[in-house]
This record gives C-alpha cells, structure tokens and sequence, in this order.
C-alpha cells in the first residue's frame, strides 16, 4: 500500500520519525517533490535526512513531469471506427438490445467488417431479425446470441425473406459491358475480367453480398474504381463468384467472406497474392494444384518455415480438427487462424491448442488435490495427441502453484502443495529429453545463445545505489564522474536550465553510476563464441544451456530459494535443547573444556541443522522444492537420462562452469558407482572353530561331549 493511500505525506514523515523541521521544510515543497520523496520512502523506508535533502536539491533543479496521456490499449472494435463521428453515426442505427452481440463480434480481430461498406448490411439484418422473431409461424431461433456472426444471420434470415434476386444471373454478356477486359479462362469453366467502369461493377454483383452490387444500400463500386482504378471478378456459368481487387488484400466469395484465391490464378496473381500472405513466391508456386494442397507433408515442411503457408492447404484439411492442430504445433497461433469456423467451435479445441503450444492455463484448485490438476494441466488427455513437453516452461507452472498456495494461505506456513513437487520434476526432466530430442540443444543454437549472452553481459555486477555507503561509491565512480558531467551538462543545456556542479552533484553521481552498471563485457561485441579463451566459452556455454535446460532453470530456482531461507532462518540457541554453553571456570584443566566445549558445540550444530531442515519441511516453497530436487534425480536415473555427447565432452575438463544438467547427472553416475563397490565387498562370515589340541582334537563331537562328562 502506497504511503499516499493510508496517511497524509506529513503524517507519513512524522511517522517514521523525522524531525519536525524537515517535515515542515518538505510539506513548503512542490507536490510533484512530495511526491517523489513519498514514493522513494514507500519502496526504501528508514532513508537518511541528510540524503533526501540532497534528493529534493536534486528534484528542484528538474524540470516539472509532464503527465503522460494515458496510452490506452485500443479494442478492435474501436480501430474499426477512423472517421470522426462514424462509431456515434453507426450505433444510433443498431438497436439497444443488439449492441451486446455487435460488439462481440466487432471485437472479433476475425471478423471481416467495414463500417462504412457492411454497416447497411448489418442494419438490414437486424431490422428483419427483429420484424420475424415475433412473428407466428416462423421457426426462427430468437436469441440473437446464438448466431455466432453475420453471415449465419443472414443464411437464417433468407430462409424467410428476400433479399435481393436469388437467382444471381448476369443478364448480359460480361465481355460487352463498359469497362471491362477478359484476363483468362480457366479449365473449370471460369472466367477472369478486369472491370473499371463502376456501372459494370454494380451489374456483375448480381445475387452476392458485395458492398459493390448494385442493388446494395450505398452502393460502393464508384468508390472503388476511384480508389484502385479496376476490380477483378470472376464468374462461373453465368453467375459471380469472386470479387478482388488488384493489390488482392479483399479477396472475397459471394457472401462477401474472405477466401482464398484460386490455385488456377497463381500463374497471374502468384508474386502479388505471395506479398500479401507473407510467404515466398517460391514456396506459393508449390501448392499450385489440388494435389499439393493435400500433401501434408509437404504443407508442414512450408508452415514450419512460414505458419501462413497454412493458408495454401485445402478446404477438407482446414475442416479437419486434426490437421489443424498439428499445424497449430508447428506453426503456432497463426497457422490457426486458417482453420475452419467449424473446427474452432468444437468444444475445448482452443484450449488444446494453446496447451499443444505450450501455452498452460493454470487452473488450479478445481479438486482436493492439487498435484492431480498440475498433472492433468501439463500432460492432459485429449483426442489430439501428447503435450509437446519440449515446449512446457518450468517457471510458469511452478510460480502458479507458489501464487494458488500464497492466495490460500495467510502465513505461507504448512506443505499445501504435496505431490506438486514430484510432477515438477519428473516433467522438468521430460521436458529436456523431450528438447535433446527435438534438436533445441544444437550446439550451434547453443553457440548463437551463448554469443547473445556475452554480448549482453555487464562488466560489474548489479549494485543497489540507494543500499551502497557513498564512500564506496566515490571510488567506484570517480573514472565514471567526467563522462557523467558532459551527459547532464548537455541535457540541462537542452532544458535551458543553467549547470551547476554542486547542485547537479547527485544527478551526476546518478548517471555516472548508470554508465559503470551499461558497461559491456566486450564493448564491441563478438561473432561467435569461438573468440573468446577455452574458460570463457564454458562458462557462457554453460549459462546458455541452463538457460534453455527446464533442469537447469528448477535447480536455479531451487538455489535463489535456498539462499533466501538461509538469509532469513533464525533460531535461538537457548532453545536449541543441548544445554548452556561450557563454562572453562568449572573444569579443572583447560584441556578437559576444550573437549566439553568442541562435543557442545557439535551437539549444537546437529540440533540447528535438524531445526532448519524441520522448517524446510514444513514452509513453502522450500518443502517443495525438496521434493522437486529428489524427483529430478530420481527421474534421471529411472530415465537413463542421456546428456548430448558434445555437452559432455565439451565440460569434459573440470571447471566451476558445468550445466546443471550434466552436473545431476554425473552426480547421479557417481553415486551408482559407489552403491555398486558397495555391493561387491562382501561380508566375512565369521563362524565359530574349535581349537583344541592333543587326543580330542581327533575324536568326534559326541564322544568329547561324553568324556567331559
């Protein structure tokens, strides 16, 4: 909570108790001062009086902020609207009742819709919508909302009333009307004309939903001639059935959707219909017959390369759920949007494939167990086939189970999360040997990680400069100060506000201090790894591998939650249960204290160990990380998990820079190794031998029994 929230900035100051006077000296300030200084006691509290002077020096001598307009993310519905007015103008004409289902579907980025052109078309159809729901005798689904767009009000609707002739035929001859120019006869009986003449336009509509048909509301063809010069339609049998115009961003089917365009015109719009999906003309060219658009191979090989080549595949892949979401796995969300409306309808179909992704909804909760949801999350079992665990990301799932445990419980304290741990790790280590296997561990992927790393590595480690004493500061900064001074001369100059060295000493300090922490590592950059000296290359190898390894990320995580617990463990010694401290004035010689105090202190040591680890185990996340650190190893055993063969011997010589996965692992080796001499020692069995001498060492057992008696 903001310190501006619960108190006035007075009584915040007074509160953490500074003096009267330099609360009154801060309340005489600016606000945009007592802001700052507010803030920075709210994310830094406890700071020194004599520093926040010099702070609010440093803010007098700032220009004022300028509130920022608030940069508000634009829904697609509003970026229909670029007209002054045009969004006020098109909602005066929808009924109340039907703004709800409007909006939806002009929020949908799907949604092919144009105010200006499609917005008759729209009205029309509410206004019949509302005209036959009530009346009696027409079977007509009533609830608007469960049409799922336009076009399937329209279907229904049409049932009922006419709009429009139905018949759809060109009365005349195409090729005798003003205007236009034949381009080409297709084999399937189709014919290609260029049209420039907006009367003619008009007339070849006849029948469709174009915007451009002549008895269409504000008939838009002369605006379109005007804006492109000519449009090309194409007929069949008399009737239309494609209109595009010649950049082919609108290529669209009678009922005015968007369509592909016909594999029979790749020859002629081949290099532009490629520019416009995106992909290369080369790759267009190979999908030209019905044939290929049903090789899948050959389609997952382009979408791989290109998701947008999705668009290429037929109309029977496109309607098949399957196909679909294999595309989904190569090519991600946007080989999807090609898929069919049926497709996209089927029930839980989006919520697999954002799963096949890797895109996880961490629904957890939905049962008593909470292990089972993060199992049934991560692998699933749906129709379509495994989870890509290539692509599952340790952190995601781990930070959802960490957030559900803090939302349910007040302290953190208590094992909420049991079994959590054991599917972390066992799909941690899936997840890499499903990656080995998909080629992610390359080493030239590797190579290109590591050369981005060390490009991107700092000289000196992050440093908190509020945290650090000046003094300190003053000896890391003095070759930082003359480079610093020029930088803020400069942007003073700019803001017409005069330079002082003694006023701007903390701004100077500030940007001298930016200066050290940017410093590169290599300040011109490397092309390949390869450059830099043998330990070099290990160590950026080995945070580029850790990087991409789901291990290597668990057992990061695992460390900076340990170093955490140990910064803040704290236990009392006086409960510790092994007694006093051994005081030398009761022993005689110094010798026997010694003794007594090295045995305390061992039993003292044993005790805090075995506290600390209790309150492992029964705090999270630390118990769960337990569990998560002995299911990654015992998975790597039941696995036989196998370390690429270059990883190995490239930190084949001893170094502190090994990848945490080859680290386990060789842990994991050694430890076999060792169970296993273990085994081969074997036990001498001692039994009991007789030793005697002389005349009994030679008779039976029974007759020496007799003889004694």
């Amino acid at each position: 909570m903001s310190w501006y929230v619960f108190a006035q900035l007075n009584v915040f100051l007074t509160q953490q108790g500074y003096s009267p006077d330099f609360v009154s000296y801060v309340m005489t300030l600016p606000k945009h001062v007592q802001k700052a200084i507010g803030t920075e006691l709210n994310k830094t509290p406890g700071l020194d009086e004599s520093w926040l002077r010099r702070r609010i020096q440093t803010l007098l001598t700032q220009p004022i902020p300028q509130k920022q307009p608030k940069q508000v993310a634009m829904p697609v519905l509003e970026e229909r609207f670029k007209k002054p007015g045009e969004k006020g103008v098109f909602y005066a004409k929808i009924p109340k009742e039907f703004v709800p289902w409007v909006n939806g579907l002009l929020n949908n980025p799907r949604f092919s819709f144009i105010p200006a052109e499609d917005g008759p078309r729209m009205f029309a159809a509410l206004k019949n919508f509302q005209m036959l729901r009530n009346r009696p005798g027409i079977p007509l689904e009533k609830d608007i909302n469960k049409y799922p767009d336009l076009l399937s009000l329209e279907r229904e609707l049409e049932k009922y009333v006419e709009s429009g002739p139905k018949a759809g035929v060109i009365e005349n001859d195409p090729a005798r009307m003003p205007g236009v120019k034949v381009v080409k006869n297709l084999e399937d009986g189709s014919v290609v004309y260029q049209v420039s003449d907006p009367k003619s336009v008009a007339k070849l509509g006849v029948g469709t939903k174009w915007c451009t048909r002549a008895d269409y509301p504000h008939c838009q063809a002369d605006r379109y001639i005007k804006e492109y010069g000519y449009l090309y339609i194409v007929t069949k049998g008399g009737r239309p059935v494609l209109q595009m115009d010649p950049q082919l961003n609108q290529v669209m089917d009678i009922n005015d959707e968007p369509t592909s365009l016909p594999r029979g015109l790749f020859d002629i719009f081949g290099e532009r219909y490629a520019k416009k999906l995106g992909i290369p003309y080369k790759m267009l060219m190979q999908f030209s017959t019905e044939e290929s658009a049903n090789d899948q191979i050959l389609l997952f090989k382009a979408i791989k390369e290109n998701p947008r080549a999705t668009v290429l595949a037929s109309d029977q892949l496109k309607d098949d759920p399957q196909f679909m979401m294999d595309a989904n796995k190569v090519g991600g969300e946007d080989a999807l949007q090609y898929a069919s409306e049926r497709v996209l309808a089927i029930d839980g179909f989006e919520d697999n494939a954002r799963r096949m992704r890797g895109e996880f909804d961490y629904d957890l909760g939905r049962s008593n167990s909470l292990d089972e949801d993060l199992e049934e999350i991560i692998y699933g079992n749906g129709m379509y086939g495994p989870t890509p665990l290539e692509k599952w990301v340790f952190d995601d799932a781990y930070d959802a189970v960490e957030n559900y445990v803090s939302r349910r419980s007040r302290d953190g304290s208590g094992y909420a999360a049991r079994g959590c741990g054991e599917v972390l790790g066992r799909t941690a280590v899936l997840s890499d040997i499903a990656g080995i296997k998909a080629g992610d561990f390359d080493i030239r992927k590797m190579k290109a990680k590591a050369t981005q790393i060390a490009n991107g590595d700092k000289k000196h480690y992050p440093t908190d400069y509020k945290k650090t004493r000046p003094e300190y500061m003053d000896t890391i900064l003095k070759d930082y100060l003359p480079g610093a001074e020029k930088i803020v001369r400069q942007r003073l100059e700019n803001t017409g506000i005069p330079f002082d060295p003694v006023a701007q000493r903390e701004q100077i300090r500030m940007q001298a201090f930016e200066n050290r922490q940017s410093e590169r590592v290599f300040p011109n950059g490397i092309k390949n790894i390869d450059e830099l000296p043998p330990e070099l290359q290990r160590k950026y190898m080995s945070r580029a591998i850790d990087a991409i390894s789901q291990i290597g990320v668990a057992r990061e995580k695992i460390q900076k939650n340990n170093e955490e617990f140990d910064s803040n463990f704290y236990w009392d010694d006086s409960d510790l249960g092994v007694g006093p401290e051994p005081d030398e004035s009761d022993f005689l010689t110094t010798k026997e204290y010694q003794a007594a105090y090295a045995e305390w202190e061992e039993e003292s040591q044993k005790a805090r160990e075995y506290e600390e680890d209790e309150a492992r185990r029964e705090s999270f996340p630390y118990n769960m990380d337990i569990d998560v650190d002995e299911h990654i190893r015992r998975e790597i055993t039941k696995q036989n998990f196998k370390v690429p063969s270059w990883i190995v011997k490239f930190f084949a010589k001893t170094t502190d820079y090994t990848p945490e996965m080859l680290r386990v692992v060789r842990h994991m080796q050694y430890l076999r190794k060792e169970e296993e001499k273990a085994k081969k020692v074997k036990k001498k069995i001692v039994r009991p031998r007789l030793r005697a001498s002389g005349w009994y060492a030679r008779i039976s057992k029974p007759q020496y029994l007799l003889r004694e008696g």
